[in-house]
């Protein structure tokens, strides 16, 4: 698990544009926080920011499409940001 990770931080060192390597360090930083919605936030942040970088930032998808699509469940999603 460990190599995929460094693996992970290459690839997006190297080849991920300067927001989404900022927006993947951030979601690192909070990952370790007790706070949900700061760490789901990150992660949606980081994700959208994958997608522009991949579509030239032609992305209508917002983090709740995201998240809606992770949890499968609209009150889900609300709880998580709520």
């Amino acid at each position: 698990m460990m190599q995929k990770m460094i693996d992970t931080k290459k690839d997006i060192f190297m080849y991920g544009s300067d927001k989404v390597f900022r927006a993947f360090n951030k979601w690192l930083v909070v990952a370790f926080e007790n706070n949900n919605k700061t760490q789901f936030d990150a992660f949606l942040e980081f994700v959208l920011e994958m997608r522009k970088d991949m579509f030239y930032g032609n992305t209508k998808l917002t983090k709740h499409d995201i998240l809606l699509n992770l949890t499968q469940s609209e009150e889900e999603a609300r709880k998580l940001f709520d």
